[in-house]
């Protein structure tokens, strides 16, 4: 359990970053060339989470 939240953090912690933003894109185009619709509901699905996480996680001030 405890490598789960640790694992969580991690995941908020890139999260904030730009790069994993951009990365999410190149994976959501892959996504759509390799699975199509399959794909499309994937990044739907993804894009739906990232929106969640996006209004939940306060930025940081410089």
């Amino acid at each position: 359990m405890n490598g789960l939240v640790i694992m969580g953090h991690w995941l908020l912690a890139r999260m904030e970053e730009p790069s994993t933003w951009a990365g999410s894109g190149v994976l959501a185009v892959a996504a759509h060339a390799y699975f199509g619709a399959a794909g499309d509901a994937a990044i739907a699905l993804l894009s739906a989470i990232g929106g969640f996480f996006a209004v939940v996680i306060p930025e940081k001030k410089p």
